[in-house]
């Protein structure tokens, strides 16, 4: 399927049944993950994105984690069928997974006390892709 480029605003990735909405914030007030369909990041931190679907080796630092997981995994802990795995998208600042889109973001691109920038990324799946 390889790698689709994401920029501001909206991002149709028709292959995978994703829209992103990605869009700068200001300030960080209200950047609580309400949805596991929307992820916040510290823009400063990030470089070009991307998204793309699992690879055998990917690895990433869960949030709340200070090491990196293997996707693997993390999969199999969430008990997601092997099948399912290679439709989830993940989305990529440079060659570093951040979000593994609808469950979890990396915990080195997070939001914290002294970001002063703040992207906000919003998935929409199609329907037959739930």
């Amino acid at each position: 399927k390889g790698d689709f480029r994401v920029f501001s605003g909206m991002n149709s990735i028709e292959p995978l049944g994703l829209t992103l909405e990605v869009a700068e914030m200001d300030d960080q007030s209200g950047t609580i993950p309400i949805a596991p369909n929307i992820g916040y990041f510290d823009l400063e931190k990030l470089g070009s994105l991307s998204v793309r679907t699992f690879k055998p080796g990917d690895r990433f630092v869960p949030l709340g984690m200070n090491q990196t997981k293997k996707l693997k995994d993390f999969f199999i802990e969430r008990k997601i069928p092997k099948e399912k795995r290679r439709q989830v998208p993940l989305l990529l600042s440079n060659q570093d997974i951040i979000w593994i889109v609808g469950y979890r973001i990396d915990d080195r691109y997070k939001v914290a006390r002294d970001s002063h920038r703040v992207l906000k990324v919003v998935a929409k799946f199609d329907a037959q892709n739930l």
